[in-house]
Formats: C-alpha cells, structure tokens, sequence
C-alpha cells in the first residue's frame, strides 16, 4: 500500500472541534502536550493522528467534527459503515473509523462490532456475486488505511514489552492483524506485524532472534491453515523456548490448530485478545533458551 501523505491540522481547527479557544490549544502545544512542528512561514500545525490521540488520552469531546474533516459518529451505525464499503467511493470508510475512534470508540469495539461484521458482509457480497473481487479488495484496503492512520496515533515506547502478530502462509488477510495491533498498541504493548503469509519457520527464526511476550496469530480462513503439521510443531518449540504465550484466532482455528501450537488461549473476538494481554503484560519478560557450547 503506498504511503499517504501526512495530514496536518492547525491550531484553530483544533480548538473549533473541541469548542475551546485557540490560545488553549497553543497553551498544549507549547507544554508539550500535544506534538506540532512549524511551516517555513512560522505556523504551527499538528499531525492528524496525535490530534486523534490526544482527544481520546484526555477523554475530550469533539463538539464540532466537521472542523477536522471527520463524520458525526453519533449518526453512524455498523451498518453504516457496511454501506460505506459497498458505495461506489469506499475511501469514506477512513473518515468514519477515525471519527469513532476520536469519538471513544476503542479499539476492540470497533474491530469486534464495526469492522469485523462489515468485512464479513462484503465478503459475502463477493462470494455471492453482488459484489466483484476489485470491490472486496478496495473496501480492504481503505479498512486498512483507517487502521494504519490510527496506528500512527500511539507510537511505541521502548521499554513497552513486545508482541509479534502474524498470519501464517496461505492466510492473505491484512486488517485481522491490524485489529490485534491497534488493540495490543492500546493494552501497553510495543508491536511487531509481520503480516499475512508469514512462513512459519521464517516466523520461528524470528522470535527465537527477539524473544516477544506474547505471539498474536490470526486464522481468518474456515479451514484453517496451509501450514504442515511440522512447521506448526516447530513454530510451538520455538515459542517455548523463547518464553511467549502463543495465542489464536479467527474463524480459521480449530482445536487441531490450537493443540499443534501450544497455544494459552482460543480468543474468540478481540476484546478476550484485551484482556489476556493484560495479564501476560504484567508476567516476567522472555528470556532466551540458554544455548550448548
């Protein structure tokens, strides 16, 4: 997906969409609270995403959406977002996933109640014909293209622990594990996704290199995984070793899948991925299998 170019907001559209005066939004820019940089003219203006970011880490409310070019959430419903998809300009998708999440909408309701159910309807809408595969795929990517703008709002700390999210070879399903990003982002953890069609030995090396805490993977297709019975064997050694919780899911998991992986946990939707998150946020960090000499 080629990169989008970085929207800025000023200081006055700011403050006309929180209904507050323009000094108090410099006032924050100025105590560090809101990151902004200057125009060659001297202007401050504000990434987009730390606007986003800002509003929902003080909880503030957004009185006039229109001023940041965003939706009103309050007159949106999931089925909204489904007709959105389906209309002939998608790319209105990412405004209204953003408005949510300005809105409060976290990350686990908008995958679990807004983005899951309409990408499964346009799924649908493909197998059935009233929909064609550049329709499914143009509703994808604009998906994706809200999650990534929302990802760039809560850049990771260093000392946060690391979570890898993966989809193993054969699954080419990109927004399950942007989902588990953005919520494992907002549980405290710093996220590496190695994406779709991720070999699993590749996989394997890779968490054995920089052990994780927790290893996020999603199976979005019904019969589940291309991945040989061996890899998969191979891919639980290797997880054990470096001390991470492996976890699952997506309509593709079976309890063959599971029980091949090790995995601690079956998540059923991503507001179960929330709270196992939390607790393996809180257990000791990996450590790497001590090697023979």
């Amino acid at each position: 997906m080629a990169p989008q170019p970085e929207k800025l907001i000023s200081p006055v559209q700011l403050a006309r969409a929180l209904g507050v005066g323009e000094s108090t939004v410099k006032r924050w820019i100025d105590q560090g609270r809101i990151p902004a940089r200057r125009t060659p003219g001297g202007h401050r203006r504000i990434p987009f995403e730390q606007a986003v970011a800002f509003i929902r880490g003080q909880s503030l409310a957004v009185v006039d959406p229109t001023a940041l070019e965003l939706m009103e959430p309050g007159a949106a419903s999931p089925e909204t977002l489904v007709d959105v998809l389906r209309s002939p300009h998608p790319e209105r998708v990412v405004p209204l996933i953003e408005s949510l999440y300005a809105a409060g909408v976290d990350a686990c309701e908008l995958a679990d109640r807004w983005i899951a159910p309409a990408m499964e309807k346009v799924g649908h809408g493909w197998e059935t014909g009233t929909l064609s595969v550049t329709d499914e795929h143009g509703a994808t990517t604009q998906v994706a293209r809200a999650l990534h703008a929302l990802l760039r709002g809560r850049p990771a700390r260093d000392d946060e622990p690391l979570a890898v999210v993966a989809a193993l070879a054969g699954d080419p399903y990109v927004v399950p594990g942007l989902c588990a990003e953005l919520v494992l982002r907002e549980a405290g953890f710093r996220v590496r996704n190695l994406g779709p069609n991720t070999p699993a030995d590749d996989l394997a090396r890779a968490i054995a290199k920089e052990p994780p805490r927790l290893l996020a993977l999603s199976f979005s297709l019904a019969d589940g995984t291309a991945t040989p019975l061996r890899q998969r064997n191979a891919l639980r050694d290797a997880a054990r070793a470096a001390g991470c919780a492996v976890v699952v899911g997506g309509r593709g998991v079976a309890d063959e899948i599971v029980d091949s992986l090790g995995a601690a946990a079956w998540c059923r939707g991503m507001r179960e991925l929330e709270r196992l998150a939390g607790h393996v946020a809180g257990a000791p960090p990996p450590r790497l299998a001590a090697r023979s000499r």
